[in-house]
C-alpha cells in the first residue's frame, strides 16, 4: 500500500523509507487548429490489452505547476495514488496529465485548454481502447476549476468529476462562446 516501508542498509548505516515506484510516461504535445499547444503525459494501464476497454483519468494540475517543460505537472501532490502498483492492479486505467503553460485568470482561457483537452481525448480514443463511459476528470486548485468547468461544458463526455481545492470560476456555463 501507500504506507508500505522498507528498511535499507548499506555501509553508511540504515534508514527506513517508503517504498518507491517508478512509472514512465512518454511526453507528447497536442497542437490544435488555432496553434495552442498542450504538453501532456499519458500513462498506459499495466499489461495494456487493446481488446479490453479501460477507464481514463484526466488530471489537471494547479497553478504552481504551469509551464511548457512537460514535467511540472508531474509534481506529486497526492494525485499519483491512481498510479500506485496496488491501485493499478485492482483498477487499471489510462492516466492523462496535461500541462497548462500559464496561470489561467478568466473563463476564455479555461475554454481554450478545455477545447484542447477534448480534442486530445478524441484523438486518444481513436488510438487506444478507452471506455467512453468511464472518462473521469480531476484537478487541484486551478485544475479543480478546470474540472468544474469541464464537467459543466461536457457532461456527456465525463462519467464523474473530482475537483479538489477549487470553486466555480465563471458566472455561468455560457460565459464564453460554445466550443467547437
Amino acid at each position: 500500500g501507500a504506507d508500505e516501508q522498507r528498511r535499507l542498509t548499506n555501509l553508511a548505516g540504515a534508514v527506513t523509507s517508503r517504498v518507491a515506484q517508478l512509472s514512465v510516461a512518454a511526453g507528447w504535445v497536442l497542437t490544435n487548429a488555432q496553434g495552442t499547444q498542450l504538453p501532456y503525459r499519458l500513462f498506459l494501464p499495466p499489461k495494456y490489452n487493446p481488446a479490453t476497454n479501460y477507464p481514463l483519468v484526466l488530471f489537471w494540475h494547479g497553478a504552481g505547476e504551469v509551464g511548457t517543460d512537460n514535467v511540472g505537472q508531474m509534481k506529486d501532490n497526492g494525485q499519483f495514488a491512481f498510479l500506485s502498483a496496488s491501485n493499478l492492479a485492482k483498477y487499471p486505467c489510462f492516466y492523462l496529465a496535461p500541462q497548462i503553460p500559464y496561470s489561467l485568470s478568466y473563463c476564455g482561457q479555461y475554454d481554450t485548454f478545455l477545447n484542447c483537452a477534448t480534442n486530445l481525448l478524441n484523438s486518444l480514443a481513436g488510438q487506444f481502447a478507452i471506455d467512453p463511459d468511464r472518462v473521469y476528470v480531476t484537478g487541484l486548485s486551478m485544475g479543480g476549476f478546470l474540472s468544474w468547468i469541464m464537467v459543466a461544458r461536457y457532461p456527456e463526455l465525463l462519467a464523474a468529476a473530482v475537483p479538489m481545492s477549487a470553486g466555480w470560476a465563471c458566472s455561468s456555463v455560457q460565459d464564453a462562446p460554445p466550443l467547437s
